[in-house]
């Protein structure tokens, strides 16, 4: 199995949109920041003021780019699915998806260690922040006929683990989540797993 251009694009649109609104919202508040200091300290700072507002302004010229990239990647999906799809099923594609991630999401990322002496330590548990990496990765591609779903394995042996432990959970959401369609048994390829669902 290979990865469609949904799959392909997903994460690097949702990436891109994400880094454009940071980039946007960090270049207007230094602006606005400016413009107040601006006011006390025209003459001392004129140079850095200037220097900095220009940064700004690039930061802010990045975000919009990065917008019009993620128009140009759903666009070119949205007509692809205009022509050989539904285009319902590229916004269905894309609240499973985020849906399945949520499922996914290992909430617990602190644990408690005694220390010999008998002090309670907290420590991050570096299981599920791999886990929750690998899962940030995971799409689900919807079209009339098939339902593809596409999970990254975790890169360290515990992380694995705890995803063997869930692959029953994770087929059995999948498929209470796309009724009309069966799952036939998930498919590890390389460092994915794929599992296919097929329209009764």
């Amino acid at each position: 199995m290979k990865k469609n251009y949904f799959i392909r694009s997903f994460n690097i649109a949702l990436t891109f949109k994400l880094a454009s609104m940071f980039l946007i919202i960090l270049g207007w508040a230094v602006k606005y920041f400016m413009s107040i200091t601006a006011t006390d300290h025209a003459v001392i700072f004129h140079k850095l003021i200037i220097t900095v507002n220009y940064f700004a302004s690039v930061f802010i010229l990045a975000g919009f780019l990065l917008i019009i990239t993620v128009f140009l990647l759903v666009s070119l999906e949205l007509v692809s699915r205009l022509l050989n799809d539904k285009v319902w099923n590229y916004f269905k594609s894309v609240y499973r998806t985020l849906s399945l991630r949520n499922f996914l999401y290992q909430s617990e990322h602190k644990e408690k260690i005694v220390t010999i002496e008998g002090q309670p330590i907290t420590t991050y548990n570096p299981v599920n922040v791999t886990f929750n990496r690998a899962a940030r990765k995971c799409v689900v591609d919807i079209k009339k006929d098939t339902v593809t779903v596409f999970l990254k394995v975790p890169k360290t042996q515990q992380a694995q683990k705890l995803l063997n432990e869930m692959i029953e959970q994770i087929k059995e959401e999948i498929s209470n989540r796309n009724p009309d369609y069966f799952f036939s048994s998930e498919q590890r390829i390389g460092t994915n797993i794929w599992f296919e669902g097929k329209r009764r």
